[in-house]
This record gives structure tokens, C-alpha cells and sequence, in this order.
């Protein structure tokens, strides 16, 4: 037993090594309870690790946090109680668990192992006691691995499962000591019976004929395991886990021996969790003829030899031989051409040569074209990198919770909106003008954020936040975009990390935002599809340019006023739904207490200083376009024929509309009243309609009336409407939610329902 202890306080570490130990770690507390009690400490912190093993710190958390304590200079105690030293670990290298106790000592904590007949005293004995309790320790857990190896060979080589995942088409059935079959286990069902065994037998039909699929395609149609996946994830079919297929899962499935009826065990190991390896063959236990089969032997067999004769490595001479081929046959060498060859994977050449390109010159090709667009995919990768990085800092810095998804680039974020990013990289016009080109997401999501790399660099040029309903097309966007575009346009991340801020739902906070309120109607009015945008192309007529750029404006201003609508809307919904005391209790059981900021309408002040805001930058750059020759020289000189305040604002409509042209500056003029104009005489028009110009000078006039109230909060809107959507939609996904809406407000249920 250990001699008395100084220190009054102290830390207990308990551990026990499976789930099945129920009473291991209370028997261990009440062991070091009772030699606290009778040393006199107190035990103010307790460390337990519950189902975990002994062999590394790794699968350890309450260990490495007691480490970390003690490292860190805690002074709560400076003593830490252990049963025995099996408890502390059973290290395959004594020298660890020795290790983890000089750190405790070098932070002034001292270790007293309670059951151990020794005291932990720093003496001679105590040192080689320890030693050789260490080493039984460990080879403790060798025996015992030895011994469960040994026995689950045996239970292999009699036909039982050992188990892992039945797989795609097979279930696991229970059977008894004496072979009845008893049920079929579900997804996470385990035997409860020692003596009861598992099987594999056959699943539903139409997984059984899913497999049957993916083998007659591979072996008779020569697809690959990439195209097999492909043709599965669009004919909506899921794999044994619930999500889509993968070259992985397939490639599992064509090569299972299960499939065919054998079970195979011990392929690989993990012995004492030092090191996974592969075993020869001649090692691997095995029962021919264990299950019932589901796939023929000979079309499993013909299967692995197809897989063979592709995955059979090629020497570099080979490779280069085969491109040389390619390159006679169609007088050039690309990616598509090597994969339809199916010699090799593209992936596998960059990894030999350094790079296609120096492949392709081993062949003798030499492509044509800039291949400049390689390093500036590198380059985009690194950004588009460092922007998840940022956004992922940014967020939980913030409090928000994220998650990163599966995919390109995609997050959750609160459990509601889901975000993709993209990075746009730049190209040049056919006059040499910076073009990026925005494509829409492949998937399901809510916001998509598009970087524009500025030229080769990896620094963002900026930043464009786009709503998924506004970029159901191809977007082509220049240094100078339209104003419903510019207004979805950011130097940074902030409109984002504004967007995903909650706050706590409460009751004072939401009355303003049904207060004076209309009555909420249950159709949500639809956004009008954002057209496809083409760029500016010149009219023969001033007349037909202006036309243009209003009709352009005007439908700009409609999807701006449908954003509004709907967002008021739904605002009015959600606002009047959670006020109701039981649904806000509904849920917090289901863990929402926060709501977005974008659900509170924000105050006519903010919304005042947007607009004064907006209409001073928007200014600003006129100005700035009128001076630093933005405009062409002629374009200048037709619009010099105006006055200052005109031109301003001709040129506030140039930037709104996104026309340069001479002929759009023709118009502008056209459109001015005659008190607009320099000299009131010099407004002559060859051709002009007086009709057709005061209705030009009237649309004007509308416009610069209407336009600038409508951009100024388009942006904002746009974004709010994500984050509330998003909202309602978690929302909807609540079916005890849905109940009370059903119960109480149909009205709300209606317009909640229509949200996609």
C-alpha cells in the first residue's frame, strides 16, 4: 500500500476497456474512494474514459484532457488517483506510459496507483515494480488478442459472420447454437445471446437486381466503376448507407467474395492498433460456399479478371507507347481521348510524368493552345481553399455553428442555409476586356458565393453572393456589371457572416414585426426568372437603345419588388407564428432558440441610411466614370451636350444599365428635357418622332425616380430572403411543427409549404 499523502486534493482517473464491463469504472471509484478516505484527500475532479482501450492516448479524451491540465499549471489538485497501473494504460512500449507520468510529475501532480502493493514513491523498488507491472500490462493485451484472433478464425472457417457491414443486397440473419434461423438484424441490432451466431442471407429483390445491374454493366457493357456510379446516382438509386454511389462502394461490390456465397476474414489487421497491414493470401481464413450465393461464380470471376486486366500496371514506356498511338489515330492528345482509351486513369500519368503536358512531349505532341489555364487551376484551388478556411473561421469565431459537406467546397451552416462556393476565374474578351464566367450549382443549395481571381493571383478580386434562384443560368460578369448584379457584389465576407447572425427568439423583438403588419396573405408571390444577360450590343437607333435599357431596368426593378413582397411575407408568417408561446415551446424541445436577424424587418433609420448611402457611391461613381475616361471619346462628346447635373445623371443611368455605347449615350441625350441641355437648340434629332421623345423624357424621369429606392435594397433583400427561407424551411421539416400549424394556422401552413 502507498505511504500517506501530502496534498488533500486530488484527481481520479478511471477507465474501463469494453461497454460490456458495466460495474468496472464504480468499482474502481469506490476502491479509490476508500483510499482516499482513508489518506485523508479529497476528490475534487474525476477523468473517466468509458469503453475506451488501454493501448494508445489517441481513442483516450478524459487521459489527453488530464494531461493537458496538468501541463497547463492547474492548482485544483496535485495528486491524481488511479486503481492500478493497467488502468493508467496497457502500452505496447512501456516507456509511454512511463513518459505520461514524468509529465505529471514535471507539472508538480503526483501518481499513486490505489490496488497496487507498492507505493509510487520514486524509490528503486517502486521504479522496477512499475516496470514489470507495465510489461504484464502489455502483454496482458497481447495474450488476449491472440486469443480473440484465434477464436474468430475458427467461427469463420464454421460459416459465421464476424461482422462490419452485411453490404449492398445482403442482410444479416440471426441463427441459434443449433442453426435456426431467428430474425433479421437491422442497421445497428446486435445479438444478445453469447451462443447465437450471424449469417449472411439475401436482402430485397430489388437490391439483389440493383447488383445484378452493376455487374452486367461492368462485364458486359465495359463500364467503369465511375460510370456505373454515375448511372445509379441518376436513375436516384442509394446505396447501403443512404447516400449516393461512389467509385469506392462500387468497386466494393464488383469485388466481394460475399457476393458469391464465401466468407473471407482477415484480408487485413490491426493488432493491438500499431499498425494496419495487409495479409498474404495463404493467411486470409475462408469458407467456400458459407451464404447463399446472390451472383454466379463465373460472372463474379469473369468480373475480377476485367478488373485485373485493367488495373494491371503499365511501365513508362508503355504509357508513352499507348499515347503515341492516340496521337496517330487523331492527330492530337487530350484527357477525354485518354480516358476513352481506358488504358490508363488520368490521375495515374500525372503522377508519373509531373504533369500531362510532359507526357504528351515523350509522345511526340506538343499541344497548340496556352496551357497557362493549369497553373491558374492550381491557383484557384489554393483560393478557393483559403475562402472555405476564412468562412470556416469566420463563422465559428462568430458563434455559428458549421459544418463542412461533402462535395466541392459546400457548408451548413445553423442547421438551415446551405452554401457552395466557386472561384471564377479570369478570361479575356475578344477585345481584351476581363470576363469571368459564373456557372450555377450542381446541387441543392441556397447561396452560392463566387470568387473572381484577380488575373493569376490567388487574392480575390471580389466577392459575389448569389441567391440560387437568381443564378439559374450561366452569369458572364465583367468589372462592370448592372445594378441588380453590382448590388449582390462584396470586397469581403461580411454579407455573408451578416447573414448567418442569430438572435435568441424573443417576443419584444418580433411585435414590431407584425405590429403594423397587413394581413398575411397565403400565396407567395413568385420571383420572376432572372433572363439570361448577353452582353450590350449596338442599335441602329438611339430610340431602340433606350428602349432596351429601360425594358432592362424595369425587369431588374420587378425581381426587385418580388423579393420584397415575398420576403414581407414571409416575415409577416414567421414572425406571427412564433410569437405563439406553445410552438416556441415546441421548438426549443427540438433545439431552436435562435432565429436569423434577416426575420426582423430593420428599422426605417437603417434602411433611410442605406439609400443615402447608395445614392452617394452610385454618384461618386458617375463622376468618377465621366472623369477617368470610362466612357469612349465620342461617348464624351455627346454627352457634353448636356449640364453638369445631367450628365451626372445620364451617366448614373449608363452605370445602372451597364451601356457604354455611343448609341446609349445618344439616347441619354435624346431623353434629357431641353432644360437639361447646355444649349436647348442644339437638341435636334435627324429623324426624331416629338412624340417618341417626350415619352423617352418621361421614362427617364421614372426611372431615375424609381430605380435608385429599388437597387438600393435589392442586395439586402435578396440575402435576408435566403436566410429566412432557409429558416421556414427547418421549419417544415419539423413534423411536430407541422401538426401545430395544421391545428391552428392553415394560412401560415399554405405559404410555409410552398417554400422549396
Amino acid at each position: 500500500m502507498s505511504a500517506s499523502i501530502g496534498s488533500k486534493k486530488a484527481a481520479q482517473y478511471v477507465r474501463m476497456s469494453t461497454d460490456y464491463q458495466q460495474y468496472s469504472t464504480a468499482n474502481q471509484k469506490a476502491a479509490i474512494a476508500a483510499y482516499a478516505a482513508s489518506h485523508g484527500v479529497e476528490i475534487v475532479a474525476t477523468y473517466e474514459d468509458s469503453g475506451k482501450s488501454g493501448l494508445t492516448i489517441s481513442g483516450r479524451p478524459a487521459l489527453r484532457q488530464l494531461i493537458a491540465d496538468v501541463a497547463a499549471g492547474q492548482d485544483v489538485f496535485d495528486t491524481i488517483l488511479v486503481y492500478d497501473v493497467s488502468r493508467w494504460g496497457r502500452f505496447q512500449d512501456a516507456d509511454e506510459s512511463a513518459h505520461l507520468e514524468y509529465l505529471c510529475r514535471l507539472g508538480g501532480v503526483r501518481l499513486e496507483y490505489c490496488a497496487e502493493p507498492f507505493s509510487n514513491d520514486g524509490t528503486p523498488f517502486a521504479s522496477i515494480c512499475k516496470v514489470v507491472k507495465r510489461a504484464l500490462a502489455a502483454e496482458y493485451s497481447r495474450e488476449l488478442s491472440d486469443k480473440v484472433f484465434r477464436g474468430k478464425r475458427r467461427l469463420i472457417e464454421l460459416g459465421f459472420r464476424q461482422g462490419g457491414s452485411p453490404g449492398f443486397g445482403l442482410r444479416r440473419c440471426l441463427v441459434d447454437s443449433s442453426g435456426r434461423r431467428k430474425t433479421i438484424l437491422k442497421r445497428g441490432e446486435y445479438k444478445s445471446i453469447a451462443t447465437d451466431r450471424v449469417i449472411l442471407v439475401p436482402g430485397p429483390p430489388e437490391e439483389i437486381a440493383i447488383v445484378h445491374r452493376i455487374y452486367r454493366d461492368y462485364v458486359e457493357c465495359g463500364l467503369g466503376s465511375i460510370a456505373i456510379a454515375e448511372a445509379l446516382n441518376r436513375d436516384g438509386v442509394r446505396s447501403e448507407s443512404g447516400r449516393q454511389w461512389s467509385k469506392a462502394v462500387v468497386k466494393r461490390v464488383l469485388t466481394s467474395e460475399k457476393y458469391i456465397g464465401d466468407s473471407v476474414w482477415a484480408r487485413s489487421s490491426f493488432k493491438l492498433q500499431i499498425a494496419r497491414q495487409h495479409n498474404p493470401r495463404e493467411t486470409w481464413a475462408r469458407f467456400d460456399g458459407a451464404f447463399e450465393p446472390i451472383i454466379s461464380r463465373s460472372l463474379f470471376e469473369q468480373a475480377q479478371k476485367i478488373r485485373a486486366a485493367r488495373s494491371a500496371k503499365l511501365s513508362d514506356e508503355q504509357i508513352v507507347t499507348r499515347l503515341r498511338a492516340i496521337y496517330r489515330k487523331h492527330g492530337r492528345i487530350t484527357a477525354r481521348l485518354v480516358k476513352k482509351g481506358r488504358f490508363i486513369c488520368v490521375t495515374a500519368i500525372r503522377r508519373r510524368f509531373g504533369s500531362l503536358i510532359s507526357a504528351y512531349e515523350l509522345a511526340g505532341y506538343r499541344p497548340d493552345r496556352n496551357l497557362a489555364f493549369l497553373a491558374n487551376n492550381k491557383a484557384a484551388q489554393r483560393l478557393r481553399a483559403a475562402t472555405a478556411d476564412a468562412i470556416l473561421t469566420g463563422m465559428r469565431s462568430r458563434g455559428q455553428e458549421v459544418e463542412r459537406l461533402s462535395g466541392a467546397c459546400r457548408f451548413l451552416v445553423n442547421h438551415e442555409i446551405r452554401i457552395t462556393v466557386t472561384v471564377a476565374q479570369q478570361r479575356r474578351s475578344q477585345r481584351g476586356h476581363p470576363r469571368w464566367l459564373v456557372k450555377p450549382a450542381m446541387g441543392i443549395d441556397d447561396l452560392r458565393i463566387a470568387v473572381l481571381m484577380n488575373g493569376q493571383s490567388e487574392r480575390p478580386q471580389a466577392f459575389y453572393f448569389f441567391p440560387s434562384a437568381e443564378l439559374r443560368k450561366e452569369c458572364l460578369l465583367s468589372p462592370r456589371n448592372p445594378a441588380d448584379l453590382e448590388a449582390l457584389r462584396s470586397n469581403d465576407l461580411e454579407p455573408l457572416f451578416a447573414l448567418c447572425a442569430r438572435q435568441r427568439l424573443g417576443q419584444a423583438d418580433l411585435g414590431a414585426a407584425v405590429s403594423d403588419a397587413p394581413p398575411c396573405r397565403p400565396d407567395l408571390p413568385e420571383r420572376p426568372a432572372r433572363k439570361t444577360r448577353s452582353q450590350p450590343q449596338a442599335c441602329k437607333t438611339y430610340s431602340g437603345a433606350f428602349s432596351r435599357a429601360s425594358r432592362q431596368m424595369r425587369d431588374a426593378m420587378n425581381r426587385a419588388t418580388a423579393v420584397a413582397l415575398r420576403l414581407d411575407m414571409l416575415r409577416q408568417t414567421l414572425a406571427r407564428v412564433v410569437l405563439d408561446p406553445h410552438l416556441r415551446e415546441i421548438l426549443r424541445a427540438d433545439g431552436i432558440e435562435t432565429a436569423p436577424y434577416a426575420l426582423y424587418h430593420p428599422e426605417r433609420h437603417i434602411e433611410e441610411s442605406g439609400e443615402r448611402f447608395y445614392r452617394a457611391h452610385l454618384r461618386e461613381a458617375a463622376l468618377d466614370l465621366l472623369g477617368n475616361g470610362g466612357l469612349s471619346r465620342r461617348a464624351r462628346m455627346v454627352l457634353a451636350k448636356l449640364n453638369d447635373r445631367s450628365r451626372a445623371e445620364a451617366a448614373e443611368l449608363i452605370i445602372l444599365v451597364n451601356d457604354m455605347t455611343e448609341e446609349f449615350a445618344r439616347a441619354l441625350v435624346a431623353a434629357t428635357p431641353a432644360r437639361g441641355l447646355r444649349d436647348a437648340s442644339r437638341k435636334h434629332i435627324y429623324g426624331a418622332d416629338p412624340r417618341r421623345l417626350k415619352s423617352m423624357v418621361a421614362e427617364r424621369e421614372h426611372l431615375l425616380r424609381i430605380a435608385k429606392p429599388a437597387f438600393a435594397s435589392c442586395g439586402r433583400n435578396a440575402l435576408d430572403l435566403v436566410a429566412v427561407e432557409a429558416f421556414a424551411r427547418r421549419l417544415m421539416e419539423i413534423r411536430s411543427v407541422v401538426t401545430w400549424l395544421t391545428r391552428h394556422d392553415k394560412d401560415a401552413l399554405h405559404s410555409l409549404s410552398l417554400i422549396r
